[in-house]
């Protein structure tokens, strides 16, 4: 899984960046307004249980409303490292420079964005996507980055894995931990779950 999603509506978005003619704004647009949910998400599950308060903290207008503070609250957790928070940087910026200048495309010349787009850099050096539940690496391997678009799907890829790795490895709204193998096997429950629930749709025979 290299789509680290927990919603129905966060599918949908996936499908409206990778269709067949989507515009480089959709992509830009759309994924930045899937990573801030996910960022969002990620802050609540590290606070304490009270959603009045988290509601009044996260929202647009609140002290965490805007996109960069959640990610350096976040960073100041040890949620995530340097390097990831670097790319929630970019990734971030260049949603805001495709959704305010109407001149803006993944070839762009401009300074800020190029500035940008070098911080997109989580893919190099790897072969393979982490998994996105367990703290070891996926099969699965990392697309071959041609273009800042690509540059830009795969850096998103992988800070949403980054930031559900994060949530599993706690339990929710408290500062405890899991450890590896408790994190291992709360997802071999959860396999074991959906295997149950395949069998039990299939027909008999």
């Amino acid at each position: 899984m290299t789509w680290a999603i927990f919603r129905d509506a966060h599918t949908q978005a996936i499908v409206e960046m990778l269709q067949d003619g989507a515009t480089e704004r959709v992509v830009a647009v759309v994924g930045g307004a899937l990573l801030d949910e996910t960022l969002r998400r990620t802050l609540a599950e590290r606070l304490a249980n009270d959603e009045d308060t988290t509601d009044k903290l996260l929202k647009v207008g609140g002290a965490l409303g805007n996109t960069e503070p959640k990610i350096d609250l976040l960073f100041l957790l040890g949620a995530v490292d340097r390097p990831t928070r670097n790319a929630l940087y970019g990734l971030t910026h260049i949603r805001n420079f495709f959704a305010h200048n109407l001149e803006a495309s993944f070839d762009s010349d401009d300074k800020k964005y190029r500035q940008d787009v070098t911080l997109l850099v989580l893919h190099e050096g790897r072969t393979v996507y982490p998994h996105h539940f367990t703290p070891d690496d996926s099969d699965i391997k990392i697309e071959d980055v041609k273009t800042n678009r690509d540059r830009f799907l795969v850096n998103l890829k992988l800070c949403l894995i980054a930031l559900m790795r994060d949530r599993v490895s706690h339990v929710a709204h408290s500062s405890t931990p899991r450890t590896p193998d408790q994190i291992r096997s709360l997802w071999s429950g959860i396999m074991a779950e959906r295997k149950k629930a395949l069998e039990a749709e299939r027909p008999a025979t």
